[in-house]
């Protein structure tokens, strides 16, 4: 019986690591295994999220072994991870790979947009949302995103330009309210700003930390609940701000 029993041991135990052998085979060869993985470590579960790791499996699957295609998405998604891990060299630098081996992944305009404006390089970021906004007109984060660069410049007239088919089509959108509220506020129009920081608030509210959480992929999900209480923190000095100003 004991005999019996170790070789049901010994062979449960082969065809484990028999199945560890196969399934690391897979994905030291392939590239969309190796996407796969990474994608596991960059999403929405606190307990898999490990940037590193998503990093070091996206660079397996855009450097593949044995001569195979580098596949979509790849260099993408490697950019993504260092403009998360501050390395905005990395994230450009990959950002155009992708753009070079696929041109019309128009998504990393997105990142690469993003990265020039963490680095201080307004023009060059309004470019790249741009290109973005040719592919997908009606991005509410795009057009937030290149709002707030030209706000910063101090193009106000451009920036509502950029926001208004967002305001029109999401009206309720927090970020959108808010940010339209920012520029509304400068431009002294203290009524409709405070009708759009009111917009922002009721929606704001409504939001949990999941919700908030999808408009930040690649993020760590372990922050999203203090990423929304700054947008709704954000909101609140606005509608102070307004109060001061007597609306």
């Amino acid at each position: 019986m004991t005999q019996e029993w170790m070789r049901s041991v010994q062979m449960g135990a082969r065809v484990f690591l028999g199945i560890i052998v196969v399934l690391s085979s897979i994905l030291i060869v392939s590239p969309r295994a190796q996407m796969f993985t990474g994608s596991l470590f960059f999403g929405r579960i606190p307990a898999l999220y490990h940037l590193p790791l998503a990093q070091m499996w996206y660079t397996m699957a855009a450097h593949p072994y044995f001569g195979q295609e580098v596949p979509p998405y790849a260099f993408h998604h490697l950019s993504r991870t260092y403009f998360i891990q501050g390395d905005f060299a990395q994230a450009l630098r990959y950002g155009y790979q992708e753009l070079s081996m696929y041109p019309n992944h128009f998504t990393s305009h997105y990142i690469i947009g993003l990265t020039y404006g963490y680095m201080d390089m307004p023009q060059h970021a309004i470019y790249a949302f741009g290109q973005y906004l040719v592919w997908h007109p009606d991005s509410w984060a795009a057009r937030n995103d290149r709002a707030w660069i030209q706000f910063q410049i101090g193009d106000i007239a451009g920036a509502i330009d950029t926001m208004m088919p967002a305001v029109t089509l999401y009206p309720d959108n927090p970020w959108v309210a808010n940010t339209f509220c920012v520029l509304l506020l400068n431009q002294k129009e203290y009524a409709s700003a405070r009708a759009s920081c009111e917009r922002a608030k009721a929606s704001a509210r409504a939001y949990t930390s999941d919700t908030w959480g999808e408009a930040y992929p690649g993020n760590d999900p372990r922050l999203y609940e203090e990423g929304l209480a700054r947008m709704r923190g954000s909101i609140e000095s606005n509608l102070a701000l307004l109060r001061e100003l007597g609306y």
